[in-house]
């Protein structure tokens, strides 16, 4: 199962996270942000981001440089604190889990391909750095190369 979740600004650059779940329904959320709040000092940067994304849904995060799309993003990923509130996937909350155990990605458009390598080497990186399944890798890689054209 996936999600695709896409931040873009005014110059339409994008950051993506893609997140694989498995065994969780359909009908329920995957991904759950709950009263989100990120400070920086003072500063709220994100306020009060209540948000539930379901499995194969598609999400674009709109608004212009510095409203908190990419600090949201990063939340989810780990790669940034939550002030106040919770990030949720299906019923756990991995608020305080480190991003290296959130079985989650964030690639930057800018940097997100490795020029050396052909699209297929490129989309099973990650698996095959994670030893995953070798046997379902081709089918995934053909599902995610749909999914984005």
């Amino acid at each position: 199962m996936w999600i695709s979740i896409f931040a873009f600004d005014e110059e339409h650059r994008y950051e993506s996270v893609r997140y694989w779940l498995r065994e969780i329904l359909v009908a329920r959320p995957v991904v759950r942000f709950k009263d989100v709040w990120k400070l920086y000092g003072n500063l709220p940067v994100v306020s009060n981001l209540n948000l539930e994304i379901k499995d194969n849904e598609f999400l674009v995060f709109v608004g212009p440089s510095g409203c908190g799309k990419s600090t949201s993003l990063r939340m989810l990923t780990g790669l940034e604190s939550v002030t106040h509130g919770a990030v949720l996937f299906g019923d756990d909350d991995v608020t305080m889990l480190p991003s290296g155990k959130r079985d989650i990605s964030m690639v930057f458009q800018s940097y997100a391909l490795y020029p050396n390598m052909t699209v297929a080497n490129n989309l099973s990186f990650g698996p095959t750095v994670r030893r995953e399944d070798k046997v379902n890798l081709p089918k995934r890689i053909e599902e995610v190369s749909k999914i984005v054209g």
